[in-house]
């Protein structure tokens, strides 16, 4: 059994990508699809970006690179949802630097001293405007209502449990010989792709989430078509799940369906690369 697992890894992600920028309308409407699209290339699959649709007090510390400034100013992130652009994304850098949280802006940003204000722009700025270019420093105080919020729609990679299996009805191939449906107790432990959206508002999280693709490795049972017997522990790598996953209070439960497979003498498995279904369950660490 062939099994394309880059090419499927690689047309599901820029499928993803392309839907995702599509209905993306959290933080950058106003820029063109083109834009949006190499945005959000850059944020794929980070865990630490938030978006502020409230002013935010940062001082300005170093240069993208790590080099500290002498003279280190106050700035706001501001949002600009007159124009568009309802947040204004960050990436944390580090979450407990000196008591303060370390953070650099993203999307387009531009830097102004004129009112010491960090706007989000359409196109980006020269390098000495890109608020990118630089490293801001954030008490844990000023982090106020609104200002650190967890992606509207955002692609994820997210850790989960299958816990068991529920496998169809499978033929052998001996004639008319086949097994029953069963419910069986091997597990798989692996990741899913997918992308979050998050249900109701900015102040809640509660995630709904589509999972396009996600691989893993589990425990179980090989035996062939000749042999239904005599059954030993082996391994199985699950090459494709797909799913719709929720998150209520950083929990996470869904249903899932795959196909697993064996490889070198075990490649004649009974279940090779036959469809599951199962639930999945992890825990939202960020």
């Amino acid at each position: 059994m062939k099994m394309p697992f880059v090419p499927c890894v690689l047309k599901t992600l820029g499928l993803t990508l392309f839907f995702f920028t599509l209905f993306d309308i959290s933080s950058s409407c106003a820029q063109s699809f083109k834009e949006r699209f190499k945005v959000n290339v850059r944020r794929l699959l980070n865990p630490n970006i938030y978006g502020t649709r409230a002013n935010l007090k940062a001082k300005l510390i170093a240069t993208s690179d790590g080099n500290l400034l002498d003279n280190q100013p106050i700035y706001y992130l501001k949002p600009d949802p007159k124009n568009g652009f309802n947040y204004l994304d960050y990436r944390i850098y580090n979450e407990n630097e000196g008591g303060n949280v370390i953070i650099r802006p993203l999307n387009y940003a531009s830097i102004s001293s004129d009112d010491m204000s960090i706007r989000p722009v359409e196109s980006e700025p020269d390098s000495i405007n890109n608020a990118r270019n630089y490293l801001f420093s954030v008490t844990p105080a000023d982090f106020t209502v609104g200002t650190k919020v967890e992606k509207q729609v955002h692609l994820i990679a997210i850790p989960l449990l299958h816990p068991f299996k529920l496998r169809g009805r499978t033929s052998l191939g001996l004639g008319n010989e086949e097994l029953k449906p069963t419910l069986t107790t091997d597990f798989t432990v692996g990741y899913s792709f997918g992308v979050r959206l998050r249900m109701g508002n900015y102040l809640r999280s509660n995630f709904f989430t589509l999972i396009p693709w996600g691989f893993g490795i589990g425990n179980t049972k090989y035996f062939n078509a000749k042999d239904l017997i005599n059954k030993v522990d082996a391994a199985a790598v699950t090459y494709r799940t797909h799913g719709i996953l929720f998150t209520l209070k950083k929990v996470n439960l869904g249903a899932f369906a795959g196909k697993d497979a064996m490889i070198y003498s075990q490649k004649d498995w009974a279940y090779q690369g036959k469809w599951w279904f199962s639930f999945g369950v992890g825990y939202q660490f960020k």
